[in-house]
Parts: structure tokens; C-alpha cells; sequence
């Protein structure tokens, strides 16, 4: 009797297909007459549901004590929403302090300003009076001096105005970063901040984790057996990880072009050096699947 051998982490995927086989005749309702019509399961591939672009955790930009949370888990947010601010007791302080002294600079700036125009009406009047030998040559050129030397003055005074108008904007800036908004649109799925807290610039641990919005996808796992069966643009009916529920309709959008170490494959006697083509897969109709579960997609012709 001849014997066949069946690799310990192929069983589930085998099961599967097996079901899949089989699921016309066992699903009842209006879909059983579309999955009586289904063409034969080529492959089937595990998955989990994801978001285009991927998960974005969102960190803390500054080092500080969280004084606010803005948004809880579960909540939808809008691009640029406030999640979090981070205390602002010496940011506020250095912004009240740049802004002052732009205000004193722009105050020595005018009055620089006022002495180079009463300077140069001075030389020009003084000139004129040289010309007339009304006043001596040495009185008009040494208002003449006095008038470049006011106008060099008050360049100066402008130049320190647009330096601290500079260093308002960074003052500025800084209160923004300690302020954490959305990105994009999306979910918030984790949030880890909360009020009293330190925040830590860098850390492993975000803030929050952000569902974009966006289509959502399946990420899933080839098993080599299947090698040359799928293609971008084939049809897959996608379930939950136990294989039953609704089937939803989707269709493989990538193939990656190379093997890859199994990450999904967490079944008891799985081979531990399986290799497997990644595979992008998105839904041609809306469902309930929730980000992050475990899915079967039974791949057709």
C-alpha cells in the first residue's frame, strides 16, 4: 500500500480546502445559490485583516508631563484633531518672553528709524545752505556722516526685530509640538496617554495607534504547495480563522515576488523554516471583519 505524507503545518491549510470544496453544499440562504456557481478553491491562504499603509503609532514629540487627553479608544478623529498636550508652563513662558522683546526691538526700531529720517533731513538742509555759503563745508559733511550713521543704525535696529521675530516663531513652534494631533483621519485604536503621565520623546510605547481610514485589506500567507496557483486578480472568498461565517468577495491585488519566513503560521507541528509569497488581497464589498482578526481566503481560479 503506498503511503502519503502530509507536512504537520499544511493540515489546516489542506482542511480548508477541503471545506472549501464543500461550502456550496452546506451554505444555505441567498448565498448559497452565488456559492453553488463558485468556481474550484485553487488555494487558500491565511490572513489577517489590515489598512492599506498600515497601522501609525503616534509618539510623543517632546519630553514633558501629559496635561490633556483628547481622544479615547474607539473614537474617529479628524486629520489634525488634538489627541494629547503635553505641559506648556515653560514653553508658555519663553513664548510670553520672545514676544516681549520682539515688541521692545520693534520699539527701538522706530525710534532708530525717526533719528535716520531727522538725520538725512538735517544733511540735506545743511548741504543746501553750504551751497548758498549759508553754512560751512564742514558743518554739511559732518551731518552728512551723522545721516549714514543713523541709517546704519537703524538698519541694524531692523535687522535685531526680524532676529527676534525668528525666535518668537520658534517659541512658537515648540508650543505646537507639544501638542499631539491626528495625522490623518482614522480610529484610534490604542491610547496608552493618560493625564499626570510622562511622555517620552523616542519611546517604544506610542501614545496612540491610529486605523487610517482607507480601504480595508487582508495581508496573507501563500504556503509554497500553492506556488503558481495565484495571480493579482484572482477571486478569494474571505471568513474568519475557523473557516465559517459569512464568505466576503475579494480579489488578490499583489503577489510579493519572493519567499518569505511563515509569520502566521502559529499552528501546533508547523514547521518552524516554512516559506510562504506574501499576498495583498482587497474587498470588492463592505463587511464587518474587524482590523487585526485572523482570516482563511479560499482563492478561485
Amino acid at each position: 500500500m503506498t503511503s502519503i505524507s502530509v507536512r504537520p503545518g499544511r493540515v489546516l491549510i489542506l482542511s480548508a480546502l477541503l471545506a472549501g470544496l464543500s461550502l456550496a453544499a452546506c451554505q444555505k440562504g441567498p448565498d448559497a445559490a452565488l456559492a453553488r456557481n463558485r468556481p474550484a478553491v485553487v488555494a487558500v491562504a491565511r490572513g489577517v485583516v489590515a489598512v492599506e499603509g498600515g497601522l501609525i503609532p503616534i509618539a510623543a514629540p517632546r519630553d514633558g508631563l501629559i496635561a490633556q487627553v483628547g481622544a479615547e479608544e474607539g473614537a474617529h478623529v479628524a486629520r489634525g484633531a488634538v489627541l494629547a498636550r503635553l505641559d506648556q508652563d515653560r514653553t508658555g513662558l519663553l513664548a510670553d518672553q520672545a514676544a516681549a522683546e520682539t515688541a521692545q526691538l520693534q520699539a527701538a526700531w522706530r525710534g532708530a528709524q525717526a533719528r535716520s529720517t531727522a538725520a538725512r533731513s538735517d544733511a540735506e538742509r545743511l548741504a543746501r545752505l553750504a551751497l548758498a555759503d549759508a553754512a560751512t563745508r564742514h558743518d554739511a559733511d559732518q551731518a552728512r556722516q551723522a545721516a549714514l550713521i543713523a541709517a546704519a543704525q537703524a538698519d541694524e535696529a531692523g535687522r535685531a526685530v526680524e532676529v527676534a521675530r525668528v525666535r518668537q516663531k520658534l517659541a512658537g513652534l515648540e508650543q505646537g509640538a507639544r501638542v499631539v494631533r491626528a495625522p490623518v483621519a482614522g480610529l484610534v485604536l490604542r491610547r496608552a496617554a493618560t493625564v499626570g503621565s510622562a511622555a517620552v520623546a523616542g519611546s517604544a510605547t506610542p501614545l496612540f495607534v491610529l486605523a487610517p481610514d482607507g480601504p480595508r485589506i487582508v495581508r496573507a500567507e501563500l504556503d509554497e504547495a500553492f506556488v503558481g496557483r495565484v495571480g493579482p486578480g484572482a477571486i478569494a472568498w474571505v471568513t474568519d480563522a475557523s473557516g465559517g461565517g459569512r464568505a466576503y468577495r475579494a480579489r488578490v491585488l499583489r503577489v510579493s515576488p519572493a519567499f518569505e519566513a511563515a509569520a502566521l503560521d502559529d499552528q501546533p507541528g508547523g514547521r518552524a523554516d516554512g516559506r510562504v509569497l506574501r499576498l495583498v488581497l482587497t474587498f470588492d464589498e463592505p463587511n464587518d471583519l474587524r482590523l487585526g482578526q485572523r482570516v482563511l481566503a479560499r482563492i478561485d481560479r
